[in-house]
């Protein structure tokens, strides 16, 4: 396995990032990763935003064994909390929030995991569309409404899939949010 250096670094510096690295139970190297994207989300640099792995690569100072920076770029793992992704800009939908959670930027080349939260009233259109949705309920209680216009209610610890095509709807049926993951290829994810 490659060992990353960062030039410039001193002892202070480092035992900082590992004992900040250590309270949020992430490696040195993914601290060092929440950092930079954190700070680059902050400076509103949106359409020129790296991924993490290519900030990092253009940080590193060294790399041990054979793998070239592409090679390891490819194989950067990403580990996020939820708290930290911020909620994406969704318009057109009525108390509906979405996060991109895991998507292209963090090096997903073929699906991306998203997380949407509705307040009570809140609802997605009653539409289909030609990719597969693969849905966990989290929190709160909804109902999905298929083609045919019938309500499934859900509930915490509730699976769905949806096939290409399917017409469906989902939306909160209660008082509090109703919050589900959302898997999708990446067309889905415009």
């Amino acid at each position: 396995m490659a060992n990353l250096q960062i030039k410039g670094i001193d002892n202070d510096i480092y035992d900082h990032l590992k004992a900040l690295a250590a309270t949020e139970h992430r490696s040195v190297s993914q601290q060092v990763l929440f950092l930079v994207r954190a700070y680059l989300a902050g400076t509103n640099h949106s359409n020129s935003i790296k991924t993490p792995a290519e900030v990092l690569l253009e940080l590193s100072g060294s790399w041990e064994g054979s793998r070239g920076p592409e090679e390891i770029k490819e194989n950067v793992m990403v580990i996020k909390k939820l708290k930290d992704v911020p909620f994406a800009n969704l318009q057109g939908y009525e108390n509906v929030k979405k996060k991109i959670v895991i998507g292209p930027d963090d090096g997903s080349k073929e699906i991306v995991l998203r997380y949407f939260s509705l307040k009570p009233g809140g609802k997605s259109p009653h539409h289909s569309h030609d990719f597969p949705h693969l849905v966990k309920i989290e929190a709160g209680n909804g109902i999905m409404t298929d083609a045919m216009g019938n309500d499934h209610p859900l509930q915490p610890g509730d699976y769905v899939y949806v096939n290409d095509n399917e017409t469906h709807q989902f939306r909160n049926a209660g008082s509090g949010p109703f919050d589900f993951i959302c898997i999708v290829p990446q067309r889905g994810e415009v």
